[in-house]
């Protein structure tokens, strides 16, 4: 037999938990935030979030293209969700300063020599690098690796007499590599005001 709640009882209920704020044998809390997302001081999105579930509440005006979105929806429930519910501070952190580091290194290397070199353990000790096609004076590509696969650019070519190097994110299905790539750390580095940040080396 399925016994279900009255409206009184669920009057009751509500009641309490006004008064006393707090769980009670009928009634269980979820924390829950709401994110309000605008658009040039318009409100565009609001999103309830908690550890069990991301909801969108409501679609406003001024983003209602999202509301027959599929692949926006998808992206919340999966990527966004397994982002704001596992910490992966420890492994961006930690590629970031691998990553800066060879780019510091090769820096330093084309400075001290005005030329690039093809043995790449010369110009930097990190393993998870790999050269393609670098001309030792007019630049070229070398490959900063994320699981054994490509996950970054460095870019090196000359601008105005000047060598520079790009930092650019290689389009890849690899999770890892999708979750560095996407960081906030990531874009501080490779990117100013969604142009792509050139570093001058000599």
């Amino acid at each position: 037999m399925i016994l279900s709640l009255g409206a009184n009882e669920i009057y009751s209920i509500l009641n309490d938990f006004a008064f006393e704020k707090k769980e009670s044998k009928n009634l269980n809390i979820v924390e829950s935030r709401v994110l309000t997302l605008k658009k040039d001081n318009q409100k565009c999105l609001e999103i309830l979030l908690n550890d069990k579930e991301v909801r969108i509440l409501n679609i406003f005006e001024y983003c209602e293209n999202l509301s027959k979105n599929s692949a926006f929806k998808a992206y919340l429930e999966n990527e966004f969700f397994d982002l704001y519910k596992n910490d992966y501070s420890e492994f961006i952190n930690l590629q970031i300063k691998n990553l800066q580091r060879a780019m510091q290194d090769i820096m330093l290397y084309y400075k001290l020599h005005l030329t690039f070199t093809n043995d790449l353990k010369t110009m930097s000790k990190l393993d998870n690098l790999k050269l393609e096609n670098l001309d030792k004076k007019e630049g070229g590509n070398i490959y900063f690796l994320v699981e054994n696969r490509a996950c970054v650019e460095l870019s090196f070519l000359r601008i105005n007499e000047k060598m520079a190097m790009f930092v650019k994110a290689l389009k890849s299905n690899e999770k890892n590599c999708q979750i560095l790539t996407n960081s906030p750390s990531f874009k501080q580095l490779s990117l100013i005001k969604d142009e792509v940040k050139s570093y001058i080396l000599d």
